[in-house]
């Protein structure tokens, strides 16, 4: 028999077992536990039911799961460090152009360009930055 182990304050998932024998069972009687597996990733115990209950999908990978509110919980921080460097790296791509190359660009590739990057800078003042972004699309050239 396989059985799910979980912490009776809260209801979070602590491991899985399977019992094959008699005696190890009696070891798992003192803990908390649920027949069946259920991963801590995907699911937590109603400490009330007893009854295995989903996370849902988690919103980004920033997310974490709060057990008090039984919600995931946005890792704001994170999401913004995560959002600025990917912003930076497309700043790279902009900003390392060669000099040579540059000098060959039309005036309309130029304004592009300061356009491109301008919006790239501007990406934090976004309303609703960092959960939802609208990133500028790169010019089809560079």
């Amino acid at each position: 028999m396989k059985y799910t182990i979980y912490n009776p304050d809260h209801g979070q998932i602590i491991s899985v077992l399977e019992i094959s024998d008699e005696l190890s069972f009696i070891n798992l009687v003192d803990k908390l536990y649920i027949e069946g597996t259920y991963s801590s990733q995907d699911y937590y115990i109603d400490v009330d039911t007893k009854e295995p209950v989903s996370k849902g999908a988690r919103p980004n990978v920033n997310a974490t799961w709060s057990y008090e509110n039984r919600t995931w919980v946005a890792n704001t921080n994170k999401d913004i460090e995560d959002a600025r460097t990917q912003r930076n790296i497309l700043l790279l791509a902009v900003d390392r152009v060669n000099p040579i190359w540059y000098g060959t660009l039309t005036q309309e590739q130029h304004a592009e360009l300061a356009t491109y990057r301008q919006a790239l800078l501007d990406v934090p003042a976004q309303t609703g930055f960092p959960n939802t972004i609208n990133w500028p699309i790169k010019p089809s050239w560079l």
